[in-house]
């Protein structure tokens, strides 16, 4: 079963890795050491993470 969650620290390791993957090419300015914890100063709930057999398969950053 795959779960939806608001992104909390524990998950970063996953996302790291799932960005790092499917953004090889992205600047530096995109690494998820740098643009998580700015969007967890502005608007922190619009952060998902999806998440299957605890292993991180999915994030979703939005902002309004």
């Amino acid at each position: 079963m795959i779960t939806i969650a608001t992104y909390a620290d524990r998950y970063f390791g996953g996302v790291d890795g799932l960005w790092r993957e499917a953004f090889s090419d992205d600047a530096p300015r995109n690494t998820a050491a740098i643009a998580i914890p700015q969007k967890q100063q502005f608007q922190p709930e619009l952060f998902l993470v999806a998440i299957e057999e605890d292993e991180v398969i999915g994030s979703l950053m939005a902002g309004y």
